[in-house]
């Protein structure tokens, strides 16, 4: 600030008993301090220069003058040279000393004091003697004109105390105003970066937006006059982490048995964060038991932050869950799993193994469990082997073994997998395995193979069982068959159960026969395979209304049925489709087209041979009249085509009926044509008045292969094609009606001819009256008695 080149600030002065606006602080005794009225010999005003004759006041600088003999009652109590010239501006609450001294000018003194242009002042003058007297001067100084500012050259000071209010990717400033400056000029960039962001504002605050998180800002601050700039203020602000910045961390944990060494990035989204929380617990199925949470800090200029977590468990499931911590922020976890390592499998060992034979053909096995296990192993050896076999794999402590040869002495060895390493095997005493009544007894080992018709068995045997009753029953339990079975002294029996249906669910039971005792099976279920799938029976193609239905008997095993499909016209070519029914219909046929069916089973992906191909011929549709169109009439010839209707089109004609007569009131005359005598389909008809107006032709066809003849079609006009008004056949009871129908409508039209006639005479008689203008009231009267009037 420009004040600093003449105003010392010393601090706040004690002032006592003061009076203000010219009000004078009187001394006691015989000094008495400044007179009444002593401002009016006083003056304040901005310093005046005078250039070439014109008169400027200068702005920054203030004079102040006084005439100590003519203000002060006796001024000779005073030490004059001590005056003191104090101010206060209008950003001021208290008063301030100014370090000006002042100069005399014959019996006048007076001040020049820096002042800013902007502002208003208050002066006052404090002057030392017995006593301290203080006078208020009443003029206030300033604010210049704006105009005077500029062109005064003032140049403001800077902003200062920048403040931010910082979030993850915004920041809003505030700073200080510099006294004077009209505006702002704010640069700001990242730290080490050379993109700088420009901003010019009027208000002292600023938000700004689209900034990175967590990343270190440096803003330049300048106040401006016109385009004078004040000095840079430089500050430093730093944007917040997002709240998920954790999410991007890479940890990586290196576990050892009681131990961790735990590293995670602390840079990118996170590299303004010094200090992170660091939890550990281990995971368990009714609570996580957690470790002391630590503050880990980072070290300076170094990327990487690496933990050793101690005390920790071996093979144990941990969950660890990172922290960041950041002043004023809750910033999210990561949390990652982890697992220690497990002791080396050739130090563990399972202890007390106990075996107990709990049934026929079962065996009760125990042991102390071995910690890090994450499976146990059981194997078993007959009395007369030699190598153990693996029968069995647990994760408990304790398993039930089947499918023991009873009556055989065995013993039992389990070992503990850590780590995929396989421990010592712990031995139990020898066993003997029960064959007792009061538990169903299970064939050990059993394996069975389905076939279409037969089972194949094979089981271990007991020395101690002298036979085997094999009962093999449907699943319904009801229909049952048994045989007897005496092992021939293998330790494998092999056997064959036949006479079975294919496809077909089974129970099974072997009963160990001993004289005097009952013994009970436990049942084993098997299902027959399907064998070669057979076509189906009884297969049927039938047209009922229109419609192509096929039925067929149900094949034993099938999955689905595969209907194949085909027409006369498409060259053998086949389609097929799949279901699951018994019948099918098949809708929108096309008449006079031949349709043919076959179907074949499906079973599990195989199908059977299809089945002789049923065909349909399907009939036309003869409530639709053929397309009759004349094609040529002269004199008493007529050449007519007869066609089948679109929908018939498939249909071929095998004769042709035609009535036709010359006038539509007289009776039709019928002919019957094969059409084997018109191979061009052109029939000629030779009839009296063939061409007549009044000439009307019918017709209907039968088609070929059928005994159906269509409706009949009939046409009157030369190139008719479209299908007209049905007259049906001899048969119809409808005749009558039609008839009748027809002659009204000739009538009809006869009537509109003879008056088309009429009025065409009426027009070429005025005409010719007008040309000649001699007709008399006889042609008159000759017109009018014509006949077609």
């Amino acid at each position: 600030m420009y004040f600093a080149k003449s105003i010392s600030f010393l601090g706040l002065l004690a002032v006592s008993d003061v009076l203000f606006m010219g009000n004078v602080v009187r001394a006691q005794n015989d000094c008495q301090g400044f007179k009444v009225g002593a401002e009016e010999h006083a003056t304040v005003q901005y310093k005046e220069q005078n250039r070439r004759g014109v008169t400027k006041q200068e702005v920054t600088k203030a004079e102040i003058k006084w005439t100590p003999q003519a203000m002060l009652e006796d001024w000779s109590c005073y030490e004059l040279e001590t005056a003191t010239l104090m101010y206060k501006s209008s950003n001021d609450d208290d008063w301030q000393p100014t370090e000006a001294s002042q100069r005399s000018a014959g019996q006048s003194s007076k001040w020049s004091v820096d002042v800013k242009p902007c502002l208003e002042y208050q002066f006052q003058i404090r002057v030392m003697g017995k006593i301290e007297t203080i006078l208020d001067l009443p003029t206030v100084l300033g604010p210049a004109s704006e105009e005077q500012i500029a062109e005064s050259g003032f140049i403001p000071g800077p902003p200062s105390d920048l403040e931010s209010v910082v979030g993850a990717y915004n920041a809003k400033l505030s700073w200080t105003p510099s006294d004077c400056g009209k505006k702002y000029d704010i640069n700001f960039h990242e730290v080490g970066s050379d993109e700088y962001r420009y901003e010019t504002i009027k208000e002292n605050n600023l938000e700004i937006g689209d900034l990175k998180p967590c990343t270190n800002y440096e803003a330049t601050l300048n106040a401006l006059i016109g385009d004078d700039y004040s000095e840079d203020y430089v500050s430093n602000f730093a944007t917040k982490p997002r709240l998920d910045a954790a999410s991007e961390m890479a940890i990586t944990v290196t576990p050892e048995m009681d131990s961790a060494v735990i590293s995670w990035e602390a840079w990118k989204s996170v590299s303004c964060i010094d200090e992170y929380e660091v939890t550990i617990c281990s995971v368990s199925s009714s609570q996580d038991e957690c470790k002391t949470t630590e503050i880990v800090k980072k070290a300076p200029g170094v990327p990487t932050i690496t933990h050793t977590a101690l005390g920790l468990n071996p093979c144990t499931d941990y969950n660890l869950k990172i922290t960041p911590l950041y002043t004023d922020t809750v910033i999210e976890s990561k949390m990652v799993s982890f697992k220690t390592q497990s002791p080396p499998a050739a130090t563990l060992q399972i202890g007390n193994l106990m075996a107990d034979s709990v049934s026929s053909g079962s065996v009760y096995l125990k042991w102390d469990g071995v910690n890090c296990a994450t499976s146990y192993k059981i194997s078993r050896k007959a009395s007369d082997e030699s190598e153990w076999k693996e029968v069995e794999s647990t994760d408990q402590d304790e398993i039930t073994v089947s499918d023991i040869t009873p009556c055989t002495q065995f013993q039992f060895a389990v070992s503990a997998v850590v780590d995929g390493l396989e421990t010592e095997k712990a031995i139990s005493d020898q066993i003997m395995s029960d064959l007792d009544e009061n538990h169903p007894f299970e064939a050990p080992n059993l394996d069975i193979q389905n076939a279409d018709r037969e089972a194949s068995l094979k089981w271990n045997h007991a020395d101690c069982i002298e036979s085997y009753v094999i009962k093999v029953c449907q699943s319904s339990y009801t229909d049952c068959t048994e045989e007897t079975l005496i092992p021939d002294g293998e330790k494998t029996i092999l056997h064959s159960v036949r006479n079975l249906e294919p496809c077909t669910q089974y129970s099974l039971e072997i009963i160990p026969a001993i004289p005097g005792k009952m013994f009970t099976a436990r049942p084993s279920e098997f299902t027959t395979t399907n064998g070669v799938p057979q076509a189906p029976t009884e297969f049927s193609a039938e047209l009922v209304d229109g419609k192509a239905v096929l039925n067929w008997e149900a094949i034993q095993c099938a999955t689905g049925y595969k209907i194949y499909h085909k027409t006369n016209d498409n060259e053998g070519q086949e389609s097929s489709t799949v279901t699951k029914n018994l019948s099918e219909e098949y809708e929108d046929l096309t008449p006079c087209q031949t349709y043919y069916y076959s179907v074949s089973t499906m079973v599990d992906g195989q199908e059977s041979d299809k089945t002789e191909w049923q065909s349909l011929l399907i009939p036309p549709i003869s409530e639709l009249p053929p397309v009759l169109k004349i094609v040529h009439n002269e004199g008493d010839n007529i050449t007519i085509r007869l066609e089948p209707s679109e929908i018939n089109s498939m249909c071929q004609a095998a004769e042709y009926e035609l009535s036709y007569s010359k006038n539509g009131n007289k009776p039709y005359k019928t002919k019957v044509i094969s059409a084997s005598d018109v191979p061009n389909r052109d029939i000629l008809l030779a009839f009296k008045g063939a061409s007549s107006e009044t000439m009307i032709v019918q017709g209907r066809m039968r088609y070929e292969d059928t005994s159906v003849w269509s409706e009949v079609a009939s046409s009157r006009e030369p190139g008719d094609m479209s299908e007209m008004q049905h007259i049906p056949s001899q048969t119809s009871t409808m005749v009558p009606i039609i008839i009748g129908a027809i002659v009204a409508f000739v009538i009809i039209l006869i009537i509109i001819v003879f008056i088309v006639k009429k009025r065409r005479n009426r027009n070429n008689y005025d005409a010719e009256k007008a040309e000649n203008g001699k007709q008399s009231s006889d042609e008159t009267r000759k017109l009018n008695d014509h006949p077609d009037a």
